[in-house]
């Protein structure tokens, strides 16, 4: 028998349902870029010296890029242009070819990919490969935490695409003032040095449901991480109700049949309907386990 990770359904399993409300909300302009942090060392929590990711040649792009990026992730413009509004998803040439990234204002996390959805091309040691994660990067920093700072509740996910998707979840439904989306670009620890800006939150964590069960595994490491830093409420979205959606193959937030747009398979509402079941009264919780 798989060795599947376990979820308490009446303490762990919490519903996008209390994220998604009402209206989409139209966000305008794409706000003005975050400084982009150059090379220059930093200081580590070990007070050691750490460099940065260059982010040269990289910002906010134009509106025929942020169309390009919503129709390849198949995500609303308004989700996008509120990303970059946000500094956390950012456009620019790298080695002549077209890249969207995320980052966020700590300069510890950049990962690119290409803007045409191809795989960037082997070189030397390098294969070819989705993504490309730039020189210096910090690859256990859950990017976007420094933007959720006055947010109360954070919608945790993982992967570079579900943190757009969360973008999607969160401003189609007029909650930028309450919650904020924060991403681990892989299925590793959270960074130490980050773990404070966690603590008094909210945290719905929202896991990937591979086939492997490491995304249930990370989402449990990282409830447990998240626990010792004194999180006010820690909740897991148990992803494998997805797996149902568009005859199968669903594992994530962003997952969808190429070349159909998950909008286009009434993501929002069927996620919407599913997860209406179940509730999430932060301050006083309460998770009924699901009726099947």
């Amino acid at each position: 028998m798989a060795n599947h990770p376990k979820f308490d359904q009446r303490e762990n399993l919490a519903s996008l349902s209390e994220i998604c409300r009402a209206v989409a909300r139209k966000v305008t302009g794409h706000g003005t870029p975050k400084p982009h942090p150059t090379a220059a060392p930093i200081m580590g929590s070990a007070e050691e010296p750490m460099f940065l990711p260059d982010r040269t040649g990289f910002g906010p792009g134009t509106d025929e890029q942020h169309q390009r990026l919503a129709r390849l992730i198949g995500v609303s413009v308004e989700a996008v242009s509120w990303a970059v509004e946000r500094g956390v998803v950012v456009f620019g040439d790298w080695h002549g070819l077209q890249c969207y990234g995320v980052c966020d204002s700590s300069g510890r996390r950049f990962e690119i990919r290409r803007l045409n959805g191809l795989n960037y091309p082997a070189v030397g040691e390098l294969q070819s490969r989705r993504s490309h994660t730039l020189k210096h990067s910090q690859a256990n920093w859950p990017v976007g935490l420094p933007e959720a700072k006055r947010a109360a509740n954070l919608l945790l996910v993982e992967g570079l695409a579900d943190f757009i998707a969360a973008h999607e979840v969160i401003v189609a439904n007029q909650l930028e003032d309450q919650w904020a989306p924060v991403a681990m670009l892989s299925a590793g620890s959270i960074s130490p040095d980050a773990l404070p800006g966690f603590t008094g939150k909210q945290v719905l964590i929202c896991c990937h449901n591979d086939a492997d069960h490491q995304g249930g595994q990370a989402a449990l490491n990282w409830r447990n991480q998240l626990q010792a830093a004194n999180c006010a409420q820690i909740s897991l979205l148990d992803t494998r109700k997805l797996a149902g959606l568009a005859g199968g193959g669903i594992k994530d937030l962003n997952d969808h049949p190429s070349p159909t747009p998950v909008r286009e398979l009434g993501w929002r509402q069927w996620l919407r309907n599913q997860l209406q079941r179940w509730r999430l009264k932060f301050n006083g919780l309460s998770h009924p386990a699901l009726n099947h």
